[in-house]
Protein backbone atom coordinates (compact mmCIF):
# COMPACT_ATOMS: atom_id res chain seq x y z
CA UNK A 1 0.00 0.00 0.00
CA UNK A 2 2.11 3.26 -1.23
CA UNK A 3 0.74 7.03 -1.10
CA UNK A 4 0.84 9.34 -3.72
CA UNK A 5 0.67 13.43 -3.84
CA UNK A 6 -1.63 14.68 -6.08
CA UNK A 7 0.49 17.79 -6.18
CA UNK A 8 3.33 20.51 -5.13
CA UNK A 9 1.70 21.48 -2.78
CA UNK A 10 -1.33 20.90 -0.39
CA UNK A 11 -3.17 23.17 1.93
CA UNK A 12 -6.26 22.87 3.97
CA UNK A 13 -7.02 25.82 6.86
CA UNK A 14 -3.88 25.13 8.94
CA UNK A 15 -1.68 22.74 7.79
CA UNK A 16 0.95 22.76 4.70
CA UNK A 17 2.51 20.01 2.24
CA UNK A 18 5.84 21.37 1.24
CA UNK A 19 7.25 25.11 2.50
CA UNK A 20 5.65 27.91 0.38
CA UNK A 21 8.22 30.01 -2.26
CA UNK A 22 9.91 32.64 -0.74
CA UNK A 23 8.37 34.66 -3.85
CA UNK A 24 4.63 34.06 -3.51
CA UNK A 25 2.71 36.97 -3.58
CA UNK A 26 0.25 35.90 -1.42
CA UNK A 27 1.31 35.43 1.87
CA UNK A 28 1.60 38.28 4.10
CA UNK A 29 4.05 38.69 6.49
CA UNK A 30 2.37 39.13 9.28
CA UNK A 31 1.61 34.96 9.36
CA UNK A 32 4.06 32.36 9.89
CA UNK A 33 4.92 29.81 7.26
CA UNK A 34 6.87 27.39 8.90
CA UNK A 35 6.38 24.16 7.01
CA UNK A 36 4.62 21.38 9.12
CA UNK A 37 5.99 18.11 9.89
CA UNK A 38 4.25 14.79 8.63
CA UNK A 39 4.23 11.69 10.65
CA UNK A 40 2.93 8.40 8.64
CA UNK A 41 1.08 5.18 9.34
CA UNK A 42 -0.12 2.47 8.03
CA UNK A 43 -3.60 3.50 8.32
CA UNK A 44 -3.77 7.61 8.39
CA UNK A 45 -1.64 10.03 8.40
CA UNK A 46 -1.75 13.16 11.00
CA UNK A 47 -0.86 16.44 9.85
CA UNK A 48 -0.19 19.17 13.27
CA UNK A 49 0.09 22.63 13.30
CA UNK A 50 3.66 23.84 14.89
CA UNK A 51 3.28 24.94 18.19
CA UNK A 52 5.41 28.38 16.99
CA UNK A 53 2.19 29.32 15.09
CA UNK A 54 -0.01 31.02 16.85
CA UNK A 55 -3.35 29.67 14.56
CA UNK A 56 -6.19 29.64 16.71
CA UNK A 57 -5.47 29.39 20.09
CA UNK A 58 -2.70 30.51 22.22
CA UNK A 59 -1.29 33.89 21.53
CA UNK A 60 -3.82 34.34 18.43
CA UNK A 61 -6.44 35.71 21.13
CA UNK A 62 -3.82 38.08 22.63
CA UNK A 63 -3.93 39.07 18.99
CA UNK A 64 -7.25 39.25 18.74
CA UNK A 65 -7.97 41.15 22.15
CA UNK A 66 -5.19 43.79 20.77
CA UNK A 67 -7.01 44.13 17.52
CA UNK A 68 -10.21 44.75 19.31
CA UNK A 69 -9.40 47.86 21.08
CA UNK A 70 -7.22 49.52 18.33
CA UNK A 71 -10.69 49.05 16.47
CA UNK A 72 -12.90 50.67 19.29
CA UNK A 73 -10.23 53.89 19.75
CA UNK A 74 -10.05 54.15 16.13
CA UNK A 75 -14.14 54.17 15.52
CA UNK A 76 -14.71 55.65 18.67
CA UNK A 77 -12.72 58.80 17.71
CA UNK A 78 -13.65 58.91 14.37
CA UNK A 79 -17.40 58.66 15.65
CA UNK A 80 -17.38 61.53 17.89
CA UNK A 81 -15.42 63.86 15.15
CA UNK A 82 -19.43 64.73 14.62
CA UNK A 83 -19.48 66.28 18.25
CA UNK A 84 -17.19 69.01 16.98
CA UNK A 85 -18.95 69.60 13.62
CA UNK A 86 -21.20 73.05 15.27
CA UNK A 87 -17.79 73.94 17.30
CA UNK A 88 -16.08 74.65 14.24
CA UNK A 89 -19.10 76.11 12.36
CA UNK A 90 -19.27 78.65 15.37
CA UNK A 91 -15.74 79.63 15.86
CA UNK A 92 -14.79 79.59 11.76
CA UNK A 93 -17.84 80.55 10.22
CA UNK A 94 -16.87 78.75 7.09
CA UNK A 95 -20.24 77.56 6.17
CA UNK A 96 -22.24 73.89 6.56
CA UNK A 97 -19.98 72.71 3.28
CA UNK A 98 -17.10 73.68 3.93
CA UNK A 99 -17.41 72.31 7.36
CA UNK A 100 -18.52 68.83 6.53
CA UNK A 101 -15.35 68.63 3.82
CA UNK A 102 -13.33 69.71 6.76
CA UNK A 103 -14.60 66.69 8.43
CA UNK A 104 -15.32 64.31 5.62
CA UNK A 105 -11.65 64.45 4.83
CA UNK A 106 -10.41 63.17 8.03
CA UNK A 107 -13.04 60.48 8.09
CA UNK A 108 -12.70 59.55 4.36
CA UNK A 109 -8.74 59.28 4.10
CA UNK A 110 -9.09 56.80 6.85
CA UNK A 111 -10.21 54.24 3.91
CA UNK A 112 -8.37 55.94 1.15
CA UNK A 113 -5.13 55.00 2.74
CA UNK A 114 -6.75 51.30 3.65
CA UNK A 115 -4.71 49.62 0.49
CA UNK A 116 -1.09 51.80 2.03
CA UNK A 117 -1.44 49.93 5.18
CA UNK A 118 -2.18 46.75 3.60
CA UNK A 119 0.60 47.15 1.25
CA UNK A 120 2.93 48.26 3.78
CA UNK A 121 1.97 45.91 6.10
CA UNK A 122 2.69 43.25 3.83
CA UNK A 123 5.66 44.20 3.03
CA UNK A 124 7.22 45.44 6.41
CA UNK A 125 4.66 43.41 8.95
CA UNK A 126 1.64 44.33 10.72
CA UNK A 127 3.18 45.38 13.89
CA UNK A 128 5.84 48.33 12.51
CA UNK A 129 2.52 50.15 10.00
CA UNK A 130 0.02 49.61 13.21
CA UNK A 131 2.34 51.91 15.08
CA UNK A 132 3.80 54.16 12.72
CA UNK A 133 0.30 55.14 11.46
CA UNK A 134 -1.17 55.92 15.29
CA UNK A 135 1.92 58.00 16.12
CA UNK A 136 1.06 60.35 12.71
CA UNK A 137 -2.42 60.12 13.92
CA UNK A 138 -1.56 61.51 17.04
CA UNK A 139 0.78 64.06 16.27
CA UNK A 140 -2.32 65.18 14.20
CA UNK A 141 -4.65 65.43 17.03
CA UNK A 142 -1.75 67.07 19.33
CA UNK A 143 -1.18 69.75 16.16
CA UNK A 144 -4.57 70.65 15.48
CA UNK A 145 -4.72 71.85 19.26
CA UNK A 146 -2.00 75.13 18.09
CA UNK A 147 -4.15 76.01 14.70
CA UNK A 148 -5.79 79.11 14.42
CA UNK A 149 -6.34 78.88 10.66
CA UNK A 150 -9.11 77.08 9.04
CA UNK A 151 -7.55 76.08 5.83
CA UNK A 152 -4.47 74.26 8.12
CA UNK A 153 -6.97 72.32 9.89
CA UNK A 154 -7.72 70.58 6.20
CA UNK A 155 -3.85 69.15 6.64
CA UNK A 156 -3.66 68.89 10.33
CA UNK A 157 -6.72 67.41 11.63
CA UNK A 158 -8.06 65.97 7.88
CA UNK A 159 -4.65 64.93 6.63
CA UNK A 160 -2.42 63.59 9.34
CA UNK A 161 -5.56 61.75 11.38
CA UNK A 162 -6.94 60.47 8.36
CA UNK A 163 -3.63 58.82 6.80
CA UNK A 164 -2.84 58.04 10.15
CA UNK A 165 -5.55 56.04 11.20
CA UNK A 166 -5.76 54.46 7.61
CA UNK A 167 -2.26 52.82 8.33
CA UNK A 168 -3.11 51.59 11.57
CA UNK A 169 -6.90 49.92 11.02
CA UNK A 170 -5.63 48.06 7.85
CA UNK A 171 -3.31 45.78 9.55
CA UNK A 172 -4.81 45.67 12.90
CA UNK A 173 -8.10 44.08 10.94
CA UNK A 174 -6.49 42.06 8.51
CA UNK A 175 -4.13 40.13 10.99
CA UNK A 176 -7.26 38.30 12.15
CA UNK A 177 -7.33 36.50 8.85
CA UNK A 178 -3.44 35.55 9.37
CA UNK A 179 -3.99 33.88 13.13
CA UNK A 180 -6.86 32.53 12.63
CA UNK A 181 -8.58 29.40 10.35
CA UNK A 182 -11.25 27.10 11.83
CA UNK A 183 -12.31 29.55 13.84
CA UNK A 184 -11.88 32.69 11.26
CA UNK A 185 -16.15 34.20 10.79
CA UNK A 186 -16.14 33.53 14.60
CA UNK A 187 -12.83 35.84 15.24
CA UNK A 188 -13.37 38.69 12.76
CA UNK A 189 -16.99 38.88 14.18
CA UNK A 190 -15.78 39.55 17.51
CA UNK A 191 -13.08 41.53 17.06
CA UNK A 192 -15.49 44.56 15.53
CA UNK A 193 -17.23 44.63 18.53
CA UNK A 194 -14.49 46.81 20.00
CA UNK A 195 -16.06 49.18 17.38
CA UNK A 196 -19.02 49.08 19.48
CA UNK A 197 -17.54 49.44 23.12
CA UNK A 198 -15.40 52.63 21.62
CA UNK A 199 -18.37 54.45 20.11
CA UNK A 200 -19.89 53.76 23.87
CA UNK A 201 -16.93 55.33 25.50
CA UNK A 202 -15.37 57.92 23.77
CA UNK A 203 -17.68 59.94 22.22
CA UNK A 204 -18.94 61.07 25.70
CA UNK A 205 -16.08 61.93 26.63
CA UNK A 206 -15.29 64.19 24.13
CA UNK A 207 -18.28 65.88 24.79
CA UNK A 208 -17.84 66.83 28.44
CA UNK A 209 -14.39 68.03 27.35
CA UNK A 210 -15.81 69.94 24.98
CA UNK A 211 -18.36 71.41 27.06
CA UNK A 212 -15.94 72.04 29.96
CA UNK A 213 -13.26 73.19 28.61
CA UNK A 214 -13.03 73.33 24.54
CA UNK A 215 -12.52 71.01 21.50
CA UNK A 216 -9.07 72.12 21.36
CA UNK A 217 -8.78 70.44 24.63
CA UNK A 218 -10.78 67.31 23.92
CA UNK A 219 -8.48 67.14 20.51
CA UNK A 220 -5.67 67.20 23.40
CA UNK A 221 -7.24 63.69 24.83
CA UNK A 222 -8.00 62.36 21.63
CA UNK A 223 -4.08 62.16 20.98
CA UNK A 224 -3.69 60.85 24.30
CA UNK A 225 -5.91 57.87 23.47
CA UNK A 226 -4.53 57.48 20.33
CA UNK A 227 -1.41 56.89 21.68
CA UNK A 228 -2.61 53.72 23.48
CA UNK A 229 -2.69 51.89 20.15
CA UNK A 230 0.98 52.10 20.34
CA UNK A 231 1.35 49.40 23.12
CA UNK A 232 -1.60 47.35 21.59
CA UNK A 233 0.34 46.86 18.15
CA UNK A 234 3.37 46.23 20.17
CA UNK A 235 1.30 42.52 21.17
CA UNK A 236 1.44 41.98 17.57
CA UNK A 237 4.00 39.03 16.87
CA UNK A 238 7.41 39.89 14.74
CA UNK A 239 7.37 38.18 11.75
CA UNK A 240 10.64 38.21 9.95
CA UNK A 241 9.51 35.82 6.87
CA UNK A 242 11.11 35.66 3.20
CA UNK A 243 7.93 37.40 2.43
CA UNK A 244 9.47 40.49 2.97
CA UNK A 245 11.58 40.30 0.07
CA UNK A 246 8.29 40.56 -1.84
CA UNK A 247 7.94 43.62 -4.55
CA UNK A 248 5.58 46.56 -4.34
CA UNK A 249 3.05 44.93 -6.92
CA UNK A 250 3.31 41.61 -5.17
CA UNK A 251 2.19 43.10 -2.38
CA UNK A 252 -0.47 45.01 -3.48
CA UNK A 253 -2.10 41.88 -5.10
CA UNK A 254 -2.79 43.82 -8.41
CA UNK A 255 -4.39 39.86 -9.12
CA UNK A 256 -7.56 41.57 -7.64
CA UNK A 257 -8.25 43.70 -10.18
CA UNK A 258 -8.33 40.62 -13.41
CA UNK A 259 -11.70 39.75 -11.40
CA UNK A 260 -14.98 40.86 -12.22
CA UNK A 261 -16.98 40.70 -8.49
CA UNK A 262 -13.90 42.66 -7.67
CA UNK A 263 -14.55 45.71 -9.44
CA UNK A 264 -18.81 45.03 -7.74
CA UNK A 265 -17.34 44.70 -4.34
CA UNK A 266 -15.79 48.38 -4.67
CA UNK A 267 -19.13 49.76 -5.89
CA UNK A 268 -20.95 48.11 -2.97
CA UNK A 269 -18.67 50.19 -0.70
CA UNK A 270 -18.92 53.01 -2.22
CA UNK A 271 -22.13 52.91 -2.20
CA UNK A 272 -22.02 52.06 1.38
CA UNK A 273 -20.68 55.34 2.22
CA UNK A 274 -24.15 56.95 1.83
CA UNK A 275 -24.37 56.42 5.33
CA UNK A 276 -21.53 58.71 6.21
CA UNK A 277 -24.37 61.85 4.97
CA UNK A 278 -26.02 60.20 8.05
CA UNK A 279 -23.27 60.03 10.34
CA UNK A 280 -21.92 63.57 9.55
CA UNK A 281 -25.49 65.39 9.52
CA UNK A 282 -27.25 63.65 12.32
CA UNK A 283 -25.80 65.29 15.37
CA UNK A 284 -26.52 69.38 13.84
CA UNK A 285 -29.88 67.84 12.53
CA UNK A 286 -30.89 66.86 16.38
CA UNK A 287 -29.45 70.22 17.76
CA UNK A 288 -30.31 72.44 15.32
CA UNK A 289 -33.11 70.85 13.71
CA UNK A 290 -35.19 69.21 16.41
CA UNK A 291 -33.82 71.48 19.07
CA UNK A 292 -32.07 68.58 21.13
CA UNK A 293 -28.90 69.81 23.51
CA UNK A 294 -25.38 69.30 23.54
CA UNK A 295 -25.76 67.47 26.34
CA UNK A 296 -28.19 64.99 25.22
CA UNK A 297 -26.98 64.73 22.10
CA UNK A 298 -24.70 62.35 23.19
CA UNK A 299 -27.17 59.86 24.34
CA UNK A 300 -28.16 59.60 20.86
CA UNK A 301 -24.51 58.27 19.91
CA UNK A 302 -23.90 55.92 22.86
CA UNK A 303 -27.06 54.41 22.11
CA UNK A 304 -26.03 53.65 18.62
CA UNK A 305 -22.93 52.55 20.08
CA UNK A 306 -25.08 49.82 22.53
CA UNK A 307 -26.74 48.89 19.85
CA UNK A 308 -24.07 48.35 17.33
CA UNK A 309 -22.02 46.22 19.69
CA UNK A 310 -25.23 44.09 20.85
CA UNK A 311 -25.48 43.52 17.50
CA UNK A 312 -21.96 42.48 16.50
CA UNK A 313 -22.31 40.13 19.18
CA UNK A 314 -25.37 38.80 17.49
CA UNK A 315 -23.18 38.34 14.72
CA UNK A 316 -20.76 36.12 16.84
CA UNK A 317 -23.47 34.04 17.92
CA UNK A 318 -24.86 33.81 13.95
CA UNK A 319 -21.55 32.91 13.08
CA UNK A 320 -20.76 30.04 15.68
CA UNK A 321 -24.09 28.19 15.18
CA UNK A 322 -24.35 25.72 12.70
CA UNK A 323 -27.73 25.90 12.00
CA UNK A 324 -27.05 29.63 10.84
CA UNK A 325 -23.55 30.14 9.58
CA UNK A 326 -24.67 29.11 6.41
CA UNK A 327 -23.04 30.89 3.43
CA UNK A 328 -26.41 31.54 1.99
CA UNK A 329 -27.80 32.47 5.81
CA UNK A 330 -25.18 35.09 6.08
CA UNK A 331 -25.82 36.38 3.10
CA UNK A 332 -29.61 36.88 3.77
CA UNK A 333 -28.94 38.26 6.95
CA UNK A 334 -26.27 40.92 5.08
CA UNK A 335 -28.88 41.93 2.34
CA UNK A 336 -32.12 42.21 4.84
CA UNK A 337 -30.15 44.89 7.45
CA UNK A 338 -28.68 46.73 4.62
CA UNK A 339 -32.45 47.53 3.78
CA UNK A 340 -33.18 48.07 7.42
CA UNK A 341 -30.64 50.68 7.43
CA UNK A 342 -32.51 52.47 4.89
CA UNK A 343 -35.66 52.32 6.80
CA UNK A 344 -34.15 53.72 9.90
CA UNK A 345 -32.59 56.29 8.42
CA UNK A 346 -35.86 57.97 6.69
CA UNK A 347 -37.50 57.28 10.12
CA UNK A 348 -34.39 59.08 12.03
CA UNK A 349 -35.47 62.23 9.87
CA UNK A 350 -39.08 61.75 10.85
CA UNK A 351 -38.39 61.68 14.70
CA UNK A 352 -38.97 64.96 16.79
CA UNK A 353 -38.02 63.66 19.96
CA UNK A 354 -34.82 62.78 21.69
CA UNK A 355 -36.42 59.26 22.25
CA UNK A 356 -37.50 58.90 18.61
CA UNK A 357 -34.07 60.03 17.31
CA UNK A 358 -32.14 57.63 19.91
CA UNK A 359 -34.21 54.82 19.11
CA UNK A 360 -33.98 54.91 15.49
CA UNK A 361 -30.27 55.72 16.02
CA UNK A 362 -30.16 52.34 18.16
CA UNK A 363 -31.67 50.93 15.71
CA UNK A 364 -29.59 52.02 12.74
CA UNK A 365 -26.49 50.78 14.69
CA UNK A 366 -28.09 47.20 14.96
CA UNK A 367 -28.65 46.30 11.78
CA UNK A 368 -25.26 48.38 9.74
CA UNK A 369 -22.77 46.41 12.63
CA UNK A 370 -24.32 42.52 11.90
CA UNK A 371 -24.00 43.48 8.56
CA UNK A 372 -20.58 44.63 9.05
CA UNK A 373 -19.76 42.42 11.46
CA UNK A 374 -20.89 39.30 9.36
CA UNK A 375 -19.53 40.50 5.41
CA UNK A 376 -15.37 39.98 5.79
CA UNK A 377 -16.46 35.84 6.42
CA UNK A 378 -18.12 36.27 3.48
CA UNK A 379 -15.19 38.53 1.26
CA UNK A 380 -12.71 35.97 3.24
CA UNK A 381 -14.63 33.15 1.13
CA UNK A 382 -14.78 35.05 -2.33
CA UNK A 383 -11.11 36.16 -2.45
CA UNK A 384 -8.96 34.44 -0.13
CA UNK A 385 -7.38 34.42 2.80
CA UNK A 386 -4.31 35.84 1.63
CA UNK A 387 -5.87 38.39 -0.21
CA UNK A 388 -8.43 39.72 1.85
CA UNK A 389 -7.14 42.26 3.87
CA UNK A 390 -5.74 43.82 0.45
CA UNK A 391 -9.41 43.60 -0.83
CA UNK A 392 -10.80 44.45 2.18
CA UNK A 393 -8.20 47.51 1.90
CA UNK A 394 -9.35 48.61 -1.97
CA UNK A 395 -12.84 48.30 -0.83
CA UNK A 396 -12.16 50.50 2.12
CA UNK A 397 -10.59 53.47 -0.33
CA UNK A 398 -13.43 53.32 -2.75
CA UNK A 399 -15.75 53.67 0.73
CA UNK A 400 -12.94 56.81 1.86
CA UNK A 401 -13.73 58.38 -1.76
CA UNK A 402 -17.21 58.16 -1.18
CA UNK A 403 -17.07 59.47 2.38
CA UNK A 404 -15.16 62.30 0.80
CA UNK A 405 -17.49 63.39 -1.60
CA UNK A 406 -21.32 62.03 -0.58
CA UNK A 407 -21.29 63.98 2.98
CA UNK A 408 -20.10 67.63 1.13
CA UNK A 409 -22.75 66.20 -1.82
CA UNK A 410 -25.56 65.84 0.40
CA UNK A 411 -25.45 69.33 2.47
CA UNK A 412 -25.26 70.83 -0.90
CA UNK A 413 -28.41 69.00 -1.66
CA UNK A 414 -29.90 70.54 1.32
CA UNK A 415 -28.93 74.03 0.36
CA UNK A 416 -29.74 73.79 -3.19
CA UNK A 417 -33.63 71.98 -2.13
CA UNK A 418 -34.05 74.44 1.02
CA UNK A 419 -35.14 70.98 2.52
CA UNK A 420 -33.09 69.80 5.72
CA UNK A 421 -34.71 66.18 5.03
CA UNK A 422 -33.02 65.73 1.61
CA UNK A 423 -29.80 64.82 2.20
CA UNK A 424 -30.56 61.70 4.32
CA UNK A 425 -32.98 60.66 1.69
CA UNK A 426 -29.97 60.74 -0.30
CA UNK A 427 -27.79 58.73 2.03
CA UNK A 428 -30.93 56.44 1.65
CA UNK A 429 -31.11 56.00 -2.10
CA UNK A 430 -27.07 55.24 -1.43
CA UNK A 431 -27.88 52.59 0.46
CA UNK A 432 -30.18 51.04 -1.26
CA UNK A 433 -28.44 50.33 -4.50
CA UNK A 434 -25.58 49.11 -2.18
CA UNK A 435 -28.29 46.52 -1.26
CA UNK A 436 -28.79 45.50 -4.83
CA UNK A 437 -24.85 45.20 -5.45
CA UNK A 438 -23.98 43.18 -2.43
CA UNK A 439 -27.40 40.88 -4.08
CA UNK A 440 -25.54 40.74 -7.39
CA UNK A 441 -22.23 39.81 -5.64
CA UNK A 442 -23.82 36.56 -4.45
CA UNK A 443 -23.68 35.18 -7.48
CA UNK A 444 -20.06 35.00 -7.96
CA UNK A 445 -19.55 33.33 -4.99
CA UNK A 446 -16.98 30.25 -5.61
CA UNK A 447 -17.50 26.48 -4.81
CA UNK A 448 -16.62 26.09 -1.24
CA UNK A 449 -12.89 26.16 -0.81
CA UNK A 450 -11.28 22.53 0.16
CA UNK A 451 -9.24 24.56 2.76
CA UNK A 452 -12.68 26.02 4.54
CA UNK A 453 -12.53 24.07 8.31
CA UNK A 454 -16.44 23.96 7.98
CA UNK A 455 -16.10 22.02 4.50
CA UNK A 456 -15.94 18.35 4.32
CA UNK A 457 -14.78 17.65 0.43
CA UNK A 458 -16.01 14.56 -1.82
CA UNK A 459 -13.06 12.81 -3.44
CA UNK A 460 -14.14 14.15 -6.77
CA UNK A 461 -13.53 17.93 -5.40
CA UNK A 462 -9.65 16.70 -4.17
CA UNK A 463 -9.89 14.59 -7.90
CA UNK A 464 -11.00 17.26 -10.40
CA UNK A 465 -9.15 20.76 -10.97
CA UNK A 466 -12.32 22.69 -11.34
CA UNK A 467 -13.21 22.40 -7.76
CA UNK A 468 -9.78 23.72 -6.96
CA UNK A 469 -9.82 25.85 -4.07
CA UNK A 470 -10.07 29.97 -5.04
CA UNK A 471 -6.99 31.34 -3.01
CA UNK A 472 -4.40 31.50 -5.64
CA UNK A 473 -1.85 30.95 -2.55
CA UNK A 474 -2.90 27.78 -3.24
CA UNK A 475 -1.73 25.21 -6.07
CA UNK A 476 -4.13 23.54 -7.81
CA UNK A 477 -4.35 20.05 -7.55
CA UNK A 478 -4.10 18.30 -11.33
CA UNK A 479 -6.70 15.79 -11.96
CA UNK A 480 -8.47 13.49 -12.42
CA UNK A 481 -6.08 11.13 -11.57
CA UNK A 482 -6.63 7.04 -11.84
CA UNK A 483 -5.64 5.57 -8.60
CA UNK A 484 -5.33 1.51 -8.16
CA UNK A 485 -8.00 -0.43 -5.71
CA UNK A 486 -6.08 -0.54 -2.52
CA UNK A 487 -4.24 3.16 -2.72
CA UNK A 488 -5.22 5.92 -0.63
CA UNK A 489 -5.10 10.14 -1.66
CA UNK A 490 -5.15 12.48 0.67
CA UNK A 491 -8.59 13.77 1.80
CA UNK A 492 -8.72 16.12 5.37
CA UNK A 493 -11.00 15.42 8.10
CA UNK A 494 -10.23 17.07 10.83
CA UNK A 495 -9.85 15.05 14.27
CA UNK A 496 -8.60 15.92 17.87
CA UNK A 497 -6.58 19.00 18.47
CA UNK A 498 -7.17 20.43 15.06
CA UNK A 499 -5.23 17.81 13.35
CA UNK A 500 -6.06 16.84 9.73
CA UNK A 501 -6.59 13.01 9.36
CA UNK A 502 -6.06 11.71 5.89
CA UNK A 503 -8.16 8.75 4.83
CA UNK A 504 -9.10 7.13 2.09
CA UNK A 505 -11.06 7.78 -1.06
CA UNK A 506 -12.72 4.59 -1.14
CA UNK A 507 -14.25 4.76 2.36
CA UNK A 508 -16.02 8.24 0.88
CA UNK A 509 -17.55 6.80 -2.05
Amino acid sequence: MRWKWLGRKMTAAGFDVEEASPSSPTAPSCASTSPLPISASSDSSLVKRSHGEAVDSGWAWVVLAASFFILAIINGATTGTSIFYTEFLKEFDRGTVLTSGLISTSYGLISVTGPLGSILSNKFGCRPVTILGSLIAAIGYFSTYFVQDFEMMFLTFGVLTGVGFGMAYSPAFGIIAMHFRRRQTLATSAVTVGIGLGIIAIPPIQEVMVRNYGWRESFLLTGSLTLLIVFCAMLFPKHRTSTQTLTLAESANLTLFREVPFYILCLHFFLMAGVNIYGFLSVRFATDIRGISKQDVTWIIAVGGVTDMVGRLSAVALSSNRWSSGRRTRFAVVHVMTVLVVGCIVLFTWSKTLVGLAGWSGALGFFLAVKWAVWPGLQMELFGNARFSTSYAYGSFVMGLGSLALPPLGEQVGVVTGNDLAPFYLSGIFVVFAAVTGVILQFFMPPVALHDPLHQPSPAEILSHQQAPFDDSIDTLPGPVDFEEDEKVPIPRYGEDDAVVFRSYKDDL
